[in-house]
């Protein structure tokens, strides 16, 4: 029986099987604050993506691996107060998605899902800094890129790489459910 938050409960009963903690928000708490959210997560029978080296976690749906990497490139300050490292805060480099990716490989995975925490709040507009690390995360390895921070929508490309891959990138989701007054009275 899930136990923890009602937060988790709900979110279990409909149908989530892991939950992304690559955010600007996974520091806020401190370094006790995330591995308590971690930990509630899997307790609640769902896999944390993104944080305290979970990072890639496997999936298989209808025979196909899948390595899901979360990653992200904004943290509200707290970062430095924390008792661990860029990766165990899911915080982005090169380097660190690099590794991923090829971990990803080594585990035979068929297929690459690249998350990313990026993007200004409330904007429709892609950053030219999003583009460029899309093309990176592409050239690197990733088949499908997804990502979220602003809240409302962005913009979907498909990205040509290198090797001759095309890679879908959409570079915010939006809110799957809000209730932030700010994003409402801008929406309208």
């Amino acid at each position: 029986k899930p136990t923890g938050p009602t937060a988790l409960n709900a979110l279990k009963d409909a149908g989530f099987d892991a939950l992304v903690t690559a955010n600007n928000h996974n520091c806020d708490t401190g370094t006790i604050g995330l591995e308590r959210t971690v930990s509630s997560i899997e307790q609640n029978d769902m896999k944390n993506i993104g944080t305290l080296k979970d990072n890639p976690v496997y999936f298989t749906i209808r025979g196909i691996k899948i390595a899901v990497i979360a990653l992200c490139m904004i943290n509200n300050g707290h970062e430095s107060e924390m008792e661990m490292g860029r990766d165990e805060i899911g915080r982005y480099s090169t380097e660190l998605f690099e590794q991923y990716v090829n971990e990803a490989h080594n585990n035979h995975a068929e297929f690459i899902i690249a998350y990313q925490h990026w993007g200004k709040m409330n904007s429709a507009e892609v950053k030219p800094t999003q583009k460029k690390i899309a093309i990176e995360m592409a050239e690197l390895g990733a088949d499908l890129i997804v990502a979220s921070h602003p809240h409302v929508m962005q913009s979907y490309d498909v990205l040509s790489t290198s090797d001759g891959r095309q890679v879908p990138c959409a570079y915010s989701l939006g809110n799957f459910l809000t209730s932030m007054s700010e994003f409402l009275e801008n929406r309208y």
